[in-house]
């Protein structure tokens, strides 16, 4: 399941847990920022076999992943982006 929290909002208290994490800022120099954040897919793997009830884990490492491999083009479109304004 996949559940699309509201635009703008903070996440409050411990009811998420972040895989992955995209943020694009910007800094003092007015420069674009783009930071990625994951989680290791290897130890989510490793540390979820102990909750015997839960066996989506490789389904997550594949979600974190397929992210990682995606930010390069993400970045390389904000680059095009920024240089057509």
């Amino acid at each position: 399941m996949i559940k699309n929290l509201s635009e703008n909002k903070k996440r409050g208290g411990n009811e998420t847990s972040p895989l992955y994490i995209l943020t694009i800022s910007l800094n003092r120099d007015n420069c674009i920022v783009v930071d990625h954040e994951w989680i290791n897919p290897e130890k989510l793997v490793q540390g979820l076999k102990t909750f015997k009830t839960y066996d989506d884990s490789y389904t997550l490492a594949a979600i974190i992943n397929h992210c990682k491999s995606t930010a390069p083009r993400i970045e390389d479109e904000l680059r095009k982006l920024i240089a057509t304004v």
